[in-house]
């Protein structure tokens, strides 16, 4: 699978602290969060990276938050970057979690297809930080 073109991704995984990692459906998943001292100065809350190769993530999932204050999650792919809901308020991160998890599976599984490994859901990963 191509990885994503967005060089954003190694600034979030250098800057952001981990919390979860896990390998899964054949990749390996990488939940980020920003750091607490830099909350109130960071557009992404919350980043999802999905490596099936070791170069780049096949997927990004993110939540953001945009110039008036609108939180924004995201999913990002070699095709491309589209916005996958929009909130008024800051959803929990569980909420997040959830609904990522979802997406990164389902766009996984279209982009594999259904005889390429496509049929197994994630498990959910250990938390590294309580």
């Amino acid at each position: 699978m191509e990885g994503i073109r967005d060089p954003l991704w190694r600034r979030l995984l250098v800057s952001f602290r981990t919390v979860e990692r896990f390998e899964s459906a054949g990749c390996s998943w990488s939940i980020l969060a920003a750091p607490p001292e830099r909350l109130r100065n960071e557009r992404y809350r919350y980043v999802l990276l999905v490596f099936e190769d070791p170069g780049a993530p096949a997927l990004q999932l993110t939540l953001e938050t945009d110039i008036l204050g609108t939180w924004i999650a995201s999913l990002a792919d070699a095709a491309g970057r589209r916005t996958l809901a929009r909130f008024d308020a800051e959803p929990a991160y569980e909420t997040w979690r959830e609904s990522a998890m979802q997406a990164a599976w389902e766009r996984l599984a279209a982009l594999r297809g259904p005889d390429n490994g496509g049929a197994r859901r994630p498990e959910r990963g250990r938390a590294r930080y309580p």
